[in-house]
């Protein structure tokens, strides 16, 4: 475990998230998209064109995915549950990645619904739930979901209407109300979001920015080597990361 930054006084809410190793050509690539190193939240990065696509249209296109940084969400936002403490979630934290082996996983820039963000990509021959990377992500973020459960406090109803307000399907409410969060489980899809929500137009346009902003690393995979402790010390502020926990099995 490493500790990459003090923890705040206090703390709204905790997530569990893989972001890729600071010194990775996919964390340096996604800060500098999203124009916000959540691994290093008191570095400047400077406005640049990436892709064709300048900061500041960037900036108005992924407000929401810069204030959670960049990372692919395996235990979605919680507030502790009442009696539980830190120390007690970093332990569970270091067990729970001992339990998992690192890996390595193809992703490339794509389209998840209306957002953008790198996905796995796997070849036709292996793109299938059996295969031995889309396993060992299931099981890692499925492990990370049940787990971690305990410290959960429940959602509030309020929280829980904005989830539907989506619209959900049935299987989606049975999770929401069985863990908290509707896209976890069989419903999980690993992504590192790169985009807000987008209309169609905006897609088109900034999809073919990402795939060249992205070209650099376009063979290079994700390292899946760490689990992420991020933390919002308040309603509404940016997440940092905190804590790194390597998968050692």
């Amino acid at each position: 475990m490493s500790a990459l930054h003090p923890l705040p006084a206090t703390v709204h809410r905790y997530a569990v998230y893989f972001a890729p190793a600071a010194d990775s050509a996919h964390a340096e690539l996604g800060a500098r998209w999203l124009g916000r190193d959540a691994l290093q939240p008191g570095r400047v990065l400077p406005p640049e064109s990436l892709g064709g696509l300048e900061a500041e249209a960037r900036a108005a296109l992924c407000r929401s995915a810069r204030r959670y940084g960049l990372h692919a969400t395996l235990k979605p936002p919680f507030e502790l549950a009442e009696g539980g403490s830190f120390e007690e979630l970093d332990a569970a934290l270091h067990t729970l990645a001992a339990r998992h082996v690192a890996f390595e996983l193809p992703v490339r820039p794509a389209r998840l619904h209306n957002f953008l963000a790198w996905r796995p990509h796997l070849n036709d021959a292996t793109a299938h739930a059996e295969h031995p990377v889309s396993q060992r992500l299931m099981d890692l973020a499925s492990d990370c979901v049940q787990s971690l459960d305990p410290f959960r406090r429940s959602p509030s109803l309020a929280e829980l209407q904005r989830r539907r307000s989506a619209g959900l399907s049935s299987e989606q409410e049975a999770l929401l109300q069985r863990w908290g969060y509707p896209f976890v489980m069989e419903a999980f899809r690993f992504h590192l979001t790169l985009s807000d929500a987008l209309d169609a137009e905006q897609l088109a346009g900034v999809e073919a920015a990402l795939q060249r902003a992205c070209a650099p690393v376009a063979d290079q995979p994700l390292c899946i080597d760490a689990l992420s402790l991020f933390v919002e010390a308040e309603a509404g502020a940016d997440f940092v990361c905190v804590r790194r926990y390597l998968l050692t099995a």
